[in-house]
């Protein structure tokens, strides 16, 4: 066999071994997919009033510090007319398992007064004022604070300051806020 020969054979072979190789990872990624699915089938039965899902540990998240606000992530949160089926929430996962590998970013689940199922993604933040404008931020209607369980609506918790005009006086190579 010429060198080009041997080069194309390692070079399909090498193409096969990457498609394969690439087809396992999807399946690895529907098996994890499915797997969180499930656990959160259980969260969603057994805690129907709302959860907090830590996807490193597939565990709910019970505990938090004092200080500790959860807050919605904009553009990732779904609303179902009922808890939703099992497909749908595969469907979800799989268009936020990006925003879910953040640093301290959790599902958070829960039945609204309406009987409706919302699922998010959640991040913690610490301090209420934080939490309030990144909820604000976020274009979020509430945060939630694990540690009292209370929930405090965004807009009417939070008042920030009008901006102030700011007047500089330049005097020779100095700058100076004039009063």
């Amino acid at each position: 066999m010429s060198g080009d020969t041997k080069m194309a054979i390692h070079s399909i072979s090498s193409n096969d071994f990457c498609n394969d190789r690439l087809r396992q990872l999807e399946i690895t990624n529907d098996i994890f997919l499915q797997n969180v699915a499930v656990r959160l089938q259980r969260a969603i039965r057994e805690n129907p009033e709302g959860f907090t899902f830590d996807l490193l540990t597939m565990r709910l998240k019970t505990k938090f510090m004092s200080g500790i606000y959860l807050v919605g992530q904009d553009g990732h949160g779904q609303i179902y007319k009922r808890v939703p089926a099992f497909s749908k929430l595969v469907a979800w996962l799989s268009s936020n398992i990006t925003a879910l590998k953040g640093r301290g970013a959790f599902i958070g689940g829960w039945q609204d007064s309406e009987k409706r199922f919302l699922l998010d993604v959640v991040a913690t933040v610490t301090g209420r004022y934080r939490a309030l404008i990144a909820g604000r931020t976020n274009n979020e209607d509430a945060i939630y604070c694990p540690y009292t369980g209370e929930t405090i609506e965004v807009n009417s918790s939070l008042t920030l300051p009008s901006p102030q005009p700011i007047r500089l006086g330049i005097t020779g190579n100095k700058i100076r806020r004039e009063a």
